[in-house]
């Protein structure tokens, strides 16, 4: 049953900061696998204007959008690259809690290798317990991501 009640500010920045932690974790697994190097570890915040009902403008700072993007990435000796990603998202009064693991191969072709469900939040304590849970979601998927990466796109370059 969803809780919708007022958790406070801390106990939400809590929330988004252990997302940061399960984000760095992960950053971390990627520079211990074999294979790869370049890891980055990104946090992007934003508002941007409605311009319809499905749209939104390129001013970047301004609007009733906001969003947070955390990534975990990392360059295979293959050439391709494995990008573990979350965000979040508040359209009206509801937070959309979206998670996956992408590839982008050698020639910069985006490809989705994991998706977990897309998760909703409406209220402080349903918004804090949705982002731990999908964030342990993802966390939990790192071998299985390596060993997905590794039959489809982990041979080395050509030379």
């Amino acid at each position: 049953m969803k809780n919708h009640g007022n958790a406070g500010a801390p106990v939400i920045i809590a929330a988004l900061v252990g997302v940061a932690e399960v984000f760095s974790e992960l950053a971390d697994f990627l520079r211990s696998a074999q294979g790869f190097s370049d890891v980055t570890q990104q946090r992007w915040m934003s508002r941007q204007q409605r311009r319809d009902e499905h749209s939104f403008g390129d001013d970047l700072g301004k609007g009733d959008k906001l969003e947070i993007e955390w990534y975990a990435d990392a360059e295979h000796e293959s050439g391709a690259a494995l990008s573990f990603g979350m965000n979040l998202l508040l359209e009206g009064d509801e937070w959309i809690i979206g998670s996956s693991v992408n590839v982008v191969d050698r020639e910069r072709v985006a490809d989705r290798l994991i998706e977990l469900a897309t998760r909703y939040a409406v209220g402080d304590v349903d918004l804090v317990q949705e982002l731990a849970s999908a964030a342990s979601a993802l966390a939990a998927t790192q071998n299985q991501a390596i060993l997905e990466f590794e039959k489809n796109y982990g041979s080395p370059k050509p030379v």
